[in-house]
């Protein structure tokens, strides 16, 4: 798995490419967390490049959208079938933003 941020003024968006599981998982938390860490509030997670996220991903989510509730937003974008299955079965859906794509998950930040 490959995690690249892009920080553009006050919005940070986060590509990340591959699996994103209990044996991955770490790369994409530490760098959301320093991301955070560094002042970054408003993120885009895009997920374009994942096949498949496991309960270790989807903690990962959750842990970043509770750390900048209230000083900013994290929403997801690019989710493929089986992720966006993933994401709606664990309710996640009703707690972050989802976007078709990263052009429509900027507009939201204006």
């Amino acid at each position: 798995m490959t995690v690249k941020c892009d920080t553009l003024d006050n919005l940070t968006v986060i590509r990340v490419a591959g699996r994103l599981d209990s044996v991955t998982c770490s790369e994409l938390e530490d760098k959301t967390l320093r991301t955070i860490g560094a002042g970054q509030h408003n993120l885009i997670l895009d997920l374009s490049e994942v096949p498949f996220i496991s309960s270790a991903g989807l903690r990962v989510i959750l842990i970043a959208t509770k750390k900048v509730h209230g000083q900013g937003k994290l929403v997801l974008c690019g989710l493929k079938a089986q992720v966006r299955e993933i994401i709606e079965m664990a309710g996640f859906h009703n707690i972050i933003k989802v976007y078709d794509d990263l052009e429509g998950a900027k507009a939201v930040f204006g």
